[in-house]
């Protein structure tokens, strides 16, 4: 048998800090891979109990799912909503191709969509058949333009089928 060795608390307090903040900065350094992308929300949807599933499209890696951890203790961050303009930090998996956003910046919020029912149900389906078809585009640039472009236009204008129709066919 090991004898125990006695330890002052106060300095195993400090080293356990210590060890707790290495840790929290060693994903950062240990995930190269995590980019910063100006990124548009097409869905979300709840997935298990501290996660949001998102569709997002963003001009570098076009039209993916990823996920999102919902905190229950920090409130102060805006939580992503349909149809965001923001700025994430993408971080992927260790294994596999899972992505997982470690920041979100909020940089524009839609909010007018919301405000009438037809605007929101034409600005959903025209995001739901995108996120649907928009990973066999073949310019993701074109693509984050486009669904930008008609965002702006269902949160400024009256006719949302009319938007519609031209983002589809235009």
């Amino acid at each position: 048998r090991a004898a125990a060795i006695p330890h002052d608390s106060g300095n195993h307090l400090q080293h356990r800090r210590a060890a707790r903040s290495a840790r929290a900065a060693l994903p950062a350094l240990m995930n190269p891979a995590a980019v910063t992308e100006h990124a548009l929300v097409l869905r979300i949807a709840p997935h298990g109990e501290s996660f949001l599933k998102l569709d997002l499209v963003t001009p570098d890696s076009g039209v993916f799912l990823c996920l999102k951890r919902v905190s229950k203790k920090n409130r102060a961050t805006a939580a992503p909503d349909l149809f965001d303009s923001a700025e994430i930090q993408l971080a992927s998996s260790r294994q596999g191709s899972a992505r997982f956003v470690n920041e979100y910046q909020l940089l524009q919020r839609r909010s007018q969509i919301g405000a009438s029912y037809r605007k929101l149900r034409y600005a959903s389906d025209f995001c739901a058949l995108i996120a649907h078809n928009g990973p066999h585009m073949a310019d993701p640039a074109a693509l984050h333009q486009l669904v930008e472009r008609t965002l702006n236009a269902f949160a400024e204008r009256d006719a949302p089928a009319i938007v519609f129709l031209k983002a589809i066919y235009l």
